[in-house]
């Protein structure tokens, strides 16, 4: 016998067992493609939210927690500032 037919005789004396192994494998194929469809959903969104942003100002401290709170509501705001304040700075028009 030759490896093929051993294997398909394998197969039909255990149809239970091939039909959860068959079963099994399809929804893993599936839960990894939603995944990735997923994680390429919410990369493509976060891109759109800070698409058109030129410039950030804020407090004194972690640039990263200034980008995580202002854009996208992750984390506490340290500090409010006013928009007067902003003007004073060169560089800038408004």
């Amino acid at each position: 016998m030759n490896l093929i037919k051993l294997s398909f005789k394998n197969i039909l004396s255990r149809p239970l067992s091939t039909t959860m192994s068959l079963i099994l494998l399809t929804l893993g194929v599936g839960m990894m493609s939603f995944i990735i469809r997923i994680e390429y959903q919410a990369n493509k969104q976060l891109e759109n939210n800070i698409a058109g942003i030129d410039m950030v100002i804020g407090a004194k401290g972690s640039p990263l927690q200034l980008i995580l709170s202002q854009f996208f509501i992750l984390m506490r705001q340290q500090v409010i500032f006013r928009f007067q304040s902003f003007r004073k700075f060169p560089g800038t028009h408004w």
